[in-house]
């Protein structure tokens, strides 16, 4: 066993990924996507309540709402899912969100289908939109937004 450790350490001493240590960090990567998308929860649509609709944007309509066993607070955005095309865009929606991982991109929840629909859940941003954001510290100082965001 330690031999197989001080190999691995001359391999990795050089700065190149080899192949073993590629495919372990590959498996590794597919088993923390296969944890993330099991911790994302399915829902149906009555267990929410509707609290307030968004505008409407240019992939669906969103709505505020408040998961009732909880009492938290969601968005929850509808998209087409009728035609094969609009199957097509939704998952991509999905897909792209469920990669996402940052603080600066709304987390993905959950997804259900309802009447010809597909319904995303992600988390509320009590802030606002981006726009509004930007809106409001239009008169900031320059060096005051670095050092609120850096």
């Amino acid at each position: 066993m330690a031999n197989f450790q001080e190999q691995q350490l001359l391999l990795s001493g050089d700065g190149h990924v080899h192949q073993p240590q590629q495919e372990n960090l590959l498996r590794e990567q597919a088993q923390l996507a296969a944890e993330q998308v099991k911790a994302q929860q399915a829902f149906s649509y009555n267990e929410f309540e509707d609290v307030n609709p968004l505008p409407q944007g240019a992939q669906g309509e969103a709505t505020v709402v408040r998961l009732i066993s909880t009492q938290k607070l969601y968005v929850r955005k509808r998209l087409p899912y009728g035609t094969n095309e609009q199957r097509k865009d939704a998952d991509q929606e999905v897909n792209m969100l469920q990669r996402a991982n940052s603080e600066n991109i709304v987390k993905f929840i959950g997804k259900f289908e309802h009447e010809q629909g597909l319904f995303i859940i992600t988390e509320y941003c009590e802030g606002g939109n981006l726009r509004e954001k930007i809106n409001s510290e239009r008169n900031t100082p320059v060096q005051e937004r670095k050092k609120a965001y850096f």
